[in-house]
């Protein structure tokens, strides 16, 4: 059984490593054309970054708690690309809709798995430990 669950946890890590650096790749390329704001409206741009946010919320709807590690290094590798596209289309709302939505599906697959210890902070008053929407630190 600890074999199985090895072996979908690796096949997990490298679907999502291979995939995160096509979709970082792409993304990167896209978010660093100097002609991005004149091309965005081009109907195959738009295509193309609909397609790339819908599959890195699919990585994230499809992965399991084992897989945090890499979907989080995928999701670092393209916060940059996707603030570059944030900006090139504030005014499409299907595009900024998606990435809303990659945000959401994100934090709600993986949230409740973190540890404890990642969602706790210490009060900067008094060091008391306060209250998230995660849970309670003791």
């Amino acid at each position: 059984m600890q074999a199985q669950k090895s072996c979908r946890y690796l096949k997990m890590t490298v679907s999502i490593c291979i995939m995160g650096v096509f979709v970082t790749g792409e993304v990167s390329s896209l978010a660093s054309r100097a002609d991005l704001t004149s091309i965005a409206e081009r109907p195959d741009v738009m295509q193309r970054v609909t397609a790339l946010l819908e599959c890195l919320r699919g990585a994230a709807q499809g992965t399991s708690p084992d897989a945090q590690q890499p979907l989080f290094s995928v999701c670092a590798g393209v916060m940059e690309p996707l603030l570059a596209l944030q900006k090139a289309y504030r005014q499409h709302e299907p595009v900024v809709c998606l990435l809303l939505k990659l945000a959401g599906d994100v934090v709600e697959a993986h949230v409740s798995y973190l540890p404890v210890s990642a969602s706790c902070s210490k009060n900067q008053r008094g060091g008391e430990i306060q209250k998230t929407a995660i849970g309670i630190c003791c």
